[in-house]
């Protein structure tokens, strides 16, 4: 999705090695081929060569002690290897003077990693708030950091309507370049 957008060059990390290995696969058939990779590493022995301008992270948000029972699983979706702490010194180290980094999280946790990243120095500048139709509360939160202290803008998206698959105009038109159904 970010190639589609953007000229950059793109690594994506992650501990499941067949994970990468797929992305990887994918990665080759694609038409940006040549400015995509994937690598397997944790995030806190990654090193980038470079600043970067851009990291996204769909990170593991569930601190329950109820863990999934396959292991991988339970890897990506529990933060047990990966805590918001780790996160927010990668971004703090390794992101440039103008970098953003998008994370999403629920809620709760998202309004916690906000507190966390300007303890850090680091600072909310963007938060998209996802609703699963237009009754639902707020399910989660996609959130701009950077090192730019900025007044946070703030908008909030409805993914359906009232119906199953019944897709509001502005989740459509977010997401129509990525979404083959649209």
């Amino acid at each position: 999705m970010l190639a589609q957008k953007s000229k950059a060059n793109i690594v994506g990390i992650d501990v499941n090695k067949h994970s990468v290995e797929l992305a990887n696969y994918n990665f080759a058939e694609s038409k940006w081929s040549e400015r995509l990779k994937a690598e397997c590493s944790f995030l806190q022995q990654y090193v980038p060569s470079n600043k970067l301008d851009i990291i996204v992270s769909n990170p593991p948000f569930y601190n329950t002690d109820v863990y999934a029972p396959n292991q991988s699983r339970a890897i990506a979706r529990h933060s047990t290897t990966l805590k918001y702490d780790d996160i927010l010194i990668f971004c703090k180290k390794y992101l440039s003077e103008t970098g953003k980094s998008y994370l999403i999280y629920p809620v709760d946790t998202a309004n916690e990693m906000i507190d966390k990243a300007r303890d850090s120095g680091l600072f909310a500048n963007v938060e998209l708030n996802i609703k699963s139709n237009y009754q639902s509360e707020v399910i989660r939160k996609i959130v701009c950091i950077s090192k730019s202290r900025n007044i946070i803008d703030s908008k909030t998206i409805c993914i359906e309507k009232e119906k199953r698959h019944d897709f509001t105009p502005e989740y459509i038109e977010l997401t129509k370049d990525y979404y083959l159904k649209f």
